[in-house]
């Protein structure tokens, strides 16, 4: 326990009973939040997978086989996912663009047709 945890627990000691309750009550629930966000954040256990979403700050997520990923880019949204042998990508409020930038990269814009 570091001094700020000390100072906070003598200060809490100071308050009535029924404030001393409700922050206990309180602390509980934040641990059973944070437990249930680490539960549900740990990477998924799915052995074959083509599709992962990388995090920077915390460990990548497998997501089942042939799974779809919606990204939404102002009032358009895309669909993406990994087929067999290239990543299909579809538009169900505008047209898609390709655009190419390099051998191993591309752009794809979305437009009002």
């Amino acid at each position: 326990m570091n001094n700020t945890e000390e100072v906070l627990q003598v200060k809490v000691a100071r308050l009535p009973q029924w404030a001393q309750s409700h922050i206990t009550n309180l602390e509980r629930k934040l641990r059973e939040a944070d437990d249930h966000i680490r539960e549900i954040s740990e990477p998924l256990s799915i052995p074959e997978t083509d599709t992962v979403i990388q995090q920077y700050a915390r460990p990548n997520i497998k997501l089942p086989k042939g799974s779809t990923i919606e990204f939404t880019i102002g009032e358009h949204r895309l669909h993406v996912r990994a087929a067999d042998d290239h990543v299909e990508v579809q538009s169900y409020n505008g047209g898609v663009f390709v655009h190419p930038r390099a051998s191993n990269s591309v752009q794809i814009f979305v437009s009002n047709l």
